[in-house]
């Protein structure tokens, strides 16, 4: 397909990216000796489910969205059942207000992008206080709030891998949109800073393998710094 990249980046760990949005994000598929586990779904230009059944195979596929914004969730509608944290799924706001014609490659994805929709009836509660295992794979979720009001990361212990969704990757994070709030991102941000860390697959860009700490603290130091400017202002206008 000219429109995905598909690549192993590490042993039944995939990549998957819908390369004709500029913005995409990063799609993992992650292949157990028992079940498979898909993490994120992408913007809908391309099939996800067509794309992996050759990997899959026959094994039964969970798939899990780490937060409910349109470009990690538009696949849904190639889906049947898809696990997240719809504590505010009703209300929720997509983000769709931020496509912009200029990240697609093709107007057709563009204009077919501005159609995004959540089915709620397919969508369940994951649970935070199990451990999910498909077999040579065990992650546990954890509530990262910060980002948005249902951004989870999922943790594979052994293996030291973090899922991270939009909660940090390498570039500049988001923390200003509607349901953004700083002080819980930086909660969450404590909370992976206190995981055995050796790999964070985020939801953008490239793999973070090195310094992590170093720059889960700077990204941490970026918001105080955004939040305590934004109570200045605060107090300016008061």
């Amino acid at each position: 397909m000219k429109n995905i990249e598909i690549k192993e980046i590490q042993k039944n760990i995939f990549i998957i990216k819908e390369i004709n949005y500029k913005e995409h994000c990063n799609c993992y598929l992650i292949i157990g000796s028992e079940k498979c586990l898909l993490i994120d779904l992408g913007i809908g230009i391309i099939n996800i489910s067509e794309v992996i059944k050759p990997l899959i195979k026959n094994k039964e596929l969970i798939t899990i969205v780490t937060h409910f914004h349109f470009d990690h969730i538009g696949g849904s509608k190639y889906l049947d059942e898809i696990y997240g944290d719809i504590t505010n799924i009703k209300n929720k706001d997509i983000g769709l207000k931020y496509l912009n014609s200029q990240d697609f490659l093709e107007n057709d994805d563009y204009e077919n992008s501005k159609m995004i929709n959540i089915n709620i009836n397919k969508f369940k509660q994951i649970k935070f206080n199990k451990k999910l295992d498909i077999g040579g794979f065990k992650f546990k979720i954890f509530k990262t709030y910060g980002h948005d009001k249902s951004s989870i990361c999922i943790y594979e212990e052994e293996k030291r891998i973090l899922f991270s969704g939009d909660l940090i990757y390498d570039g500049k994070l988001i923390y200003d949109l509607t349901d953004s709030d700083k002080n819980q991102y930086i909660h969450s941000l404590n909370i992976i800073k206190s995981l055995k860390l050796k790999k964070i697959y985020g939801g953008h860009n490239e793999p973070i393998i090195n310094n992590i700490y170093k720059l889960i603290d700077k990204k941490i130091k970026i918001i105080k710094e955004s939040n305590k400017q934004s109570s200045q202002n605060k107090l300016k206008i008061i």
